[in-house]
This record gives structure tokens, C-alpha cells and sequence, in this order.
């Protein structure tokens, strides 16, 4: 089956099998619900396993900015927001452990 971009069909998943047939497709309001039951976090805040409380501090506040900006309409800005965030905390969550020269710090 050929769709076109006005279908108001998304194609998801193609799996192949005997008949290499379309087994997943779902309606762009079905996506839009999914999306809306995910996490809003762009941190894992559980995963701290040097118990480190500035690291504990930049997800939460990371995980916070981002709960605002999920409250924007959905767009590619906001989408772009929210991975500009999860970049900025990977860094300073690196930039806790490790300084210019990618030597060890003492935290």
C-alpha cells in the first residue's frame, strides 16, 4: 500500500515477514495521545550512583525547566528546547566529574 503525505495515516513500523506486510500504522491522533502519556523528564534522576547531590540537583532542576516547557504547544522549538536541556545537564552533570583537560576531579 502507497501513502501519501495526505494520508491521514503515519506510517510507524514495517516488519518483514513472509509477506512483507505493513503490520503497524497508526492515526497522527493516536501518536498525538501517546506522546502526551510520556515522561516529561530529560534526565534519568534515578541514576546517580555516586550519590552526588549537585549532580541530584541539576537533574531535578533539568527535569523542572522541562516540565514548563512541555506545557508549550507541541512544535519543533519546544522539541528542540527539551534537547537542548537533556544536553545541557549531560554536560554539567559531566562537568561535576571531569575539567577541561578530561582529568578526574575530586567530586
Amino acid at each position: 500500500m502507497k501513502m501519501k503525505r495526505s494520508d491521514p495515516f503515519l506510517l510507524i513500523a514495517l516488519v518483514q515477514d513472509t509477506g512483507s506486510r505493513l503490520v503497524s500504522c497508526y492515526s497522527k491522533a493516536n501518536l498525538i495521545s501517546e506522546r502526551n502519556i510520556m515522561t516529561t523528564d530529560v534526565t534519568a534522576k534515578d541514576f546517580n550512583p555516586s550519590n552526588n547531590d549537585l549532580v541530584a540537583e541539576l537533574k531535578n532542576k533539568a527535569n523542572e525547566l522541562a516540565e514548563v516547557i512541555n506545557k508549550l504547544p507541541r512544535s519543533r522549538r519546544q522539541s528542540i528546547a527539551l534537547t537542548h536541556i537533556e544536553t545541557a545537564s549531560m554536560f554539567a552533570v559531566k562537568a561535576v566529574f571531569y575539567n577541561d583537560d578530561n582529568e578526574r576531579t575530586d567530586a
